[in-house]
Parts: C-alpha cells; structure tokens; sequence
C-alpha cells in the first residue's frame, strides 16, 4: 500500500516537472488531476464515515491523510506555478 502511493506521488512530481513548461494543455491537466484528488479526498471521507472495523478505521484513517495531503500538494504547486490563485 505505501509503495503504491509513492509511486502515485512520484508520477505527480513527475508531472508536475513538465508542467514547467506550461500549455493550456498542461494548464486543463492539472486543474484535473486537481479536482480529481478533491474527489479522492471526498470519497475517502465517505469511507471513514461508513466503515466501523477497527482495521477498517485504520485503513480510512491513512487513506482519508494520504488523500488530503494529494490534494494540498496539488494545490501548493499550482499556485507556485501560477496556475490558480
């Protein structure tokens, strides 16, 4: 399981050194990739919400940060990249 998230975080480090050299392409792919990590954090919540297992709980629990701290990086970086405000 960690390795599977390093190697998501991994990719979006990758990418995000692409998007250095920004096109409205990159731009839309971002602003996904974006809102798709929102999505992921939303749905993690859910998760946490309906699960009463405490091995269940503790899953949630880790994929609830790991999801939310996607989503900040994500942000973070688009803002250093001038992507979003």
């Amino acid at each position: 399981m960690f390795y599977v998230e390093k190697e998501k975080e991994n990719i979006i480090r990758n990418f995000l050194d692409s998007i250095k050299k920004t096109s409205s392409k990159d731009v839309v792919e971002i602003k996904n990739a974006i809102q798709k990590a929102k999505q992921d954090w939303a749905i993690s919540q859910q998760y946490f919400d309906s699960v009463s297992e405490p091995d269940l709980v503790d899953y949630a629990i880790f994929n609830q940060k790991a999801c939310e701290q996607k989503y900040a990086y994500l942000i973070k970086q688009a803002k250093q990249l001038n992507l979003i405000n």
